[in-house]
Parts: structure tokens; sequence; C-alpha cells
């Protein structure tokens, strides 16, 4: 995006606010708002003066300007950070996050104790969540999620808002007792009919799995002490009453792995992908499923998009590399041998089957 410069004439001065700039001040205006300038015989009016503002100081760009930028924009109006908390949410809802962002974060440089500046923040980092595809950045942005609304909190606790959304990141961070906890506040505080109506669903979900999460506890553990029939018992009902749980799927079918009954797997498999395609651990069990069957193709397919998610992943390219080594493309699989040496020069199962393919094969590709 570029900023384009105005100057007042020499010798001209103008009081904007509670501030006088002469012709020495650069009034920026992003280039998306020229048109409207050329257009307006009335001059630009100064919100596009403050928007290039925003702008050059969020973007960190022209840094000669900034001390003049800031000193403006703290004295032009005692209410400027709220108006610009404002215009960001409107961004927001236009679907323009970049500008959102740029808007809240001059005005949490002007004034960052707004409950509602802090608020639009971890709305922000909760939506990112929902659209992570990493387990590692979806709890990333949950994290800062759950600093914002906390933070919201601490100012104004008698928000039942940020309460009901605190709800949510608690529930996805795992934190069932805070969930509940949170949701009970926005209750107490006062929420609209229909939101209360979704809270006590939520909270009777959660009185749910708490019932069961030992039993879920304990089918993992069985899982883990080789007890895979006792495994296999306790989680099959948790799965059949509770459908959208992956996590309860992906430990079934790594169980009917171990029972080799792959069929079974691949099934349960196959549906956890889908309900949490960040898992990455999910797509890799399924593909050696898919391995051992003879299923070479899609075994294949789900390794790479294991590796899109997941790019330095070494144990990824070793099967990826023992996939193509069983479909006789030995230079393929080699190269895969080589790519989880560079990012785990000391793993074992890819040193091991480099060695196993003919000389002409293990050279450093």
């Amino acid at each position: 995006m570029v900023i384009e410069y105005f100057y007042l004439q020499a010798g001209e001065k103008e009081m904007i606010g509670n501030v006088v700039i002469d012709e020495r001040f650069p009034l920026p205006v992003v280039q998306e708002d020229l048109a409207y300038m050329f257009n307006n015989d009335k001059g630009i009016p100064w919100a596009y003066f403050i928007k290039g503002m925003v702008y050059v100081l969020a973007e960190e760009i022209d840094p000669e300007n900034h001390q003049k930028y800031w000193e403006f924009l703290q004295n032009y109006d005692p209410n400027l950070a709220e108006k610009l908390v404002a215009e960001g949410a409107k961004a927001a809802e236009k679907g323009a996050k970049d500008w959102a962002l740029r808007y809240w974060q001059v005005a949490a440089r002007l004034d960052g104790n707004q409950p509602e500046l802090l608020y639009n923040y971890g709305m922000y980092f909760l939506e990112e969540a929902a659209r992570a595809n990493e387990n590692s950045k979806r709890e990333e942005m949950l994290e800062k999620a759950e600093e914002y609304l906390e933070k919201a909190i601490c100012i104004k606790g008698d928000w039942a808002l940020p309460w009901y959304r605190l709800g949510f990141v608690y529930r996805h961070l795992g934190d069932w007792a805070e969930a509940k906890e949170a949701w009970q506040k926005a209750r107490e505080l006062g929420v609209p009919v229909e939101v209360e109506a979704e809270i006590e669903q939520l909270i009777n979900d959660i009185d749910r799995i708490e019932l069961v999460e030992s039993q879920f506890k304990s089918g993992r553990a069985s899982l883990a002490q080789g007890k895979l029939k006792q495994a296999a018992l306790l989680l099959q009902p948790l799965v059949k009453k509770y459908p959208d749980w992956w996590e309860a799927k992906y430990y079934l079918g790594l169980t009917y792995r171990y029972l080799e009954e792959y069929d079974k797997a691949i099934a349960v498999l196959s549906e956890t992908v889908k309900q949490a395609p960040w898992f990455i651990s999910a797509y890799n069990e399924l593909a050696m499923c898919l391995f051992v069957q003879g299923e070479l193709e899609k075994a294949a397919d789900y390794l790479w998009l294991a590796i899109a998610k997941q790019p330095k992943d070494a144990g990824l390219w070793t099967n990826l590399g023992l996939v193509y080594q069983k479909r006789g493309q030995l230079d393929d699989a080699a190269k895969c041998f080589y790519k989880a040496l560079e990012f785990n020069p000391k793993d074992a199962f890819a040193l091991n089957y480099l060695a196993e393919l003919p000389e002409e094969y293990r050279r450093p590709c």
C-alpha cells in the first residue's frame, strides 16, 4: 500500500483539534483514499489524514515521522483511542482485518486500558484460532485470546460478553471447570434469553463430559499399558455416544491399529482427520494403516497433507519414504529419507531404511 504526503502552503498554519500544524508537517494519505481526494471539492476530511498516520505507525514505515504523529494523535482528541477502537470494529465487520489490527494497535499505544479494545483483540485471536490448521498455532491463538479477554474482565468485571467468550477459549484449551465458571458468571451478569439457553446447554455438555472423562482417561491408560481389548471396550461407547469427540476417535483408531483391525482403524481415523484437520498424528496413523493394507497411493496422499501442515516433521518424511520404497520408487524414497535426516540427523528409522536401499540410491540428494 502506497502513502502519499501532502503539506500546507508555505506560511500557512491550521488548528486541528487541539494541535497546530504548519507547512513542515507531512500529512499522509493512503493510496486507496486518493481517488476520494481528487473527486471531493471540499478537500480531504481529517479522518483520512489520521487514517494515514495509523497506517504509517502500525506498519512502522517512515520512522522519521513517528514522533510527530504520536504527538499529534495524543493531543488531537482525548477520546481518539476510543474512536480508533470503534473504527477497528467497523473494519473487522467488513472483513478488513488488517485495518482492524492497525486501528487497535495504535489505540492500544494511546490507551491500552480500554476494555472494548482488549475484547476486540481477544475476539480476533479467537477467530484466528478457529482458522488455524496447525495445533501449535491454534493453541497460541487461544492463549492470546485468553490473555486479552481476561484483561478486559480485570478492567470491567461486570461485562457479561467477555465472560461468555472466555468460556469458549477455556473449553477449547481443555479447561472444562474454568469454562463452566466463566459461563455461569456471564449468566449471572445478564445475557439475552437465547444466549442464556445456549449457556445452559454448554454447561450441561460439560457436566456430561466430566462424567465420562475418567472413562476416557482409563481408556488411554489401558492403551498405554498394552491392554488393547480393555481400551477398546472403554473407548467404543464414548465414540458412539459423542460422535464429535475427535480425540476419543483418535485413540480408538490407534487401539484398532495395534489390534491389527485395520479396516476399523481406517474408518475411525478418517473421521478424525475430518473433524480435527490440524491434528497431524491422525494423518500419520491413518497413512500407516493404509500402508499395511496396501493402499499406498492413499497413504502417500495423507502423508503429503500432513507434511503441508508440518513440513519439518522428520517422522512424516520417513514414513513417506517407506511408502515410496514399498511402491518401488526408490529414488523418491531416498529423497524422503534424506529429507527426514535434514530435520533430525539421528532419526534411526530413516537411517535404517536408507541403509536398506541399493547403494546407487544412498547418495545424498
